[in-house]
């Protein structure tokens, strides 16, 4: 018998329960527990028991059956980082937990407004600035939602003045004569109100961060973005810093800037600073410099506390309170899990269930590509022993797990991973078998 290890362990990973929120003493303050494999161990000769006559142009077999064949699979149970959403980009309940549902359903002023931005996309599309504008949005709004989904980012969004914000913009795009950015807003950070333009720079900030954040940092990927089907390059990353601070400089050319009163617009106005602007005389400040610059300054605050330094809370305030719970989260997401138990899953591939089809390269005549093309593998028993689980888990997972019904085809679809491994290092020797 020979163990193979399984490849990119995050892609051959089950997730059995999500959001399960965990003891005020745990630092991960909600959890998901995945079922992740990580080696399968078999056979190191594969025994055929027929071969198909049919060939490629090379002559070489196209498709191969496998006898009875032992497996070992071992698996382990992993608790991670995993807070829920509770509000979505205008301030709104989502449903990413069965109990915000209904209340997201019974929304009808988010309805509103999603239906007020849909005519505002149309209206934008009338003009090549505006049509510029939302191609910028549009291109790179999934990297957006991952930095926006961060737990630190959206500690901030849950603020009850971004919805108010959100409120009046709607109101204020509804005619041509109202002033949308001159209101103020009481925020939970600081003790006076901000204004409508502090707030948005504030914003604009904290995004940058977390946008920052994702990147990878000496070869490895942020925890704040980890591989897999959502997995976001650093190219991609940057492109969409580089579209957030041009759209940054075209605010600021209209007078408007963080800190300084507030130059009024209309929803006409808004629209004129968008049609009758050059945009290739608008200012090139790097925003994203200026973040990364102030993200260096924390840092080093930071490692200074750890020396000694004695840092007061107002000198923590602001986005450098962010900063700091944003590295927090990262390091949280990054560690890759708590291993809650590990186990094996054992069985016998029968006759006629392991089947496997060969193909070519047609440019080079090389072996390209090895198909699971049937694999049978029969119900294996899936039993959590949570005894050894630290206290914090075990109280928080164990009603939960009642509740898991293993999908055995789910345990299939992860195999072909490990079989597909053993059968591409071992199946050019069967060429010459004969049975």
């Amino acid at each position: 018998m020979k163990t193979y290890q399984i490849k990119e362990k995050k892609q051959n990973r089950i997730t059995l329960l999500r959001h399960v929120p965990m003891p005020n003493e745990n630092d991960l303050k909600e959890v998901s527990v995945s079922l992740e494999f990580d080696e399968v161990v078999m056979p190191e000769d594969l025994k055929v028991k027929n071969k198909s006559t049919e060939r490629d142009e090379q002559g070489r077999i196209k498709h191969f059956e496998f006898k009875n064949t032992p497996f070992q699979v071992k698996y382990r149970l992993i608790g991670g980082y995993d807070p829920a959403n509770d509000v979505d980009i205008a301030g709104n309940p989502c449903n990413e937990k069965k109990e915000k549902a209904e209340n997201a359903a019974a929304n009808d002023e988010k309805e509103a407004w999603l239906d007020h931005a849909r005519k505002e996309r149309e209206s934008l599309k009338q003009s090549e600035n505006g049509r510029i504008l939302l191609q910028a949005y549009d291109t790179y709004t999934d990297v957006y939602d991952v930095a926006v989904k961060t737990q630190t980012f959206r500690k901030e969004w849950e603020d009850p003045a971004v919805k108010e914000m959100s409120s009046d913009t709607h109101v204020a795009l509804s005619d041509d004569n109202t002033e949308i950015n001159t209101k103020t807003y009481k925020v939970r950070r600081k003790s006076e109100a901000v204004l409508y333009n502090d707030e948005a720079f504030f914003m604009e900030s904290v995004l940058t961060m977390a946008l920052c954040a994702m990147k990878t940092h000496d070869g490895q990927p942020s925890g704040l973005n980890q591989p897999g089907p959502n997995y976001i390059d650093d190219e991609t990353i940057d492109q969409s810093l580089e579209a957030m601070s041009d759209f940054t400089n075209g605010v600021k050319s209209t007078g408007n800037s963080e800190g300084a009163p507030p130059v009024p617009m209309t929803r006409k106005d808004v629209y004129d600073a968008i049609n009758n602007t050059d945009v290739n005389t608008l200012p090139s400040e790097n925003h994203t410099q200026r973040i990364l610059e102030e993200m260096n300054y924390y840092r080093e605050r930071m490692e200074n506390e750890q020396k000694g330094l004695v840092s007061s809370e107002e000198d923590k305030y602001g986005r450098e309170a962010f900063y700091r719970e944003l590295m927090r989260e990262k390091e949280l997401r990054g560690i890759g899990g708590k291993i809650l138990y590990e186990g094996t899953f054992s069985g016998v591939i029968p006759d006629d269930g392991f089947e496997v089809d060969v193909r070519m390269k047609e440019e080079n005549g090389k072996l390209s590509d090895i198909v699971i093309s049937h694999i049978n593998i029969p119900d294996c028993d899936f039993d959590v022993d949570s005894e050894n689980w630290d206290e914090a888990y075990r109280e928080a997972l164990e009603e939960q797990f009642k509740e898991v019904s293993f999908v055995s085809r789910s345990l299939i679809n992860m195999l072909q991973e490990g079989v597909g491994q053993i059968v591409r290092k071992e199946v050019a020797k069967y060429e010459s078998i004969i049975i």
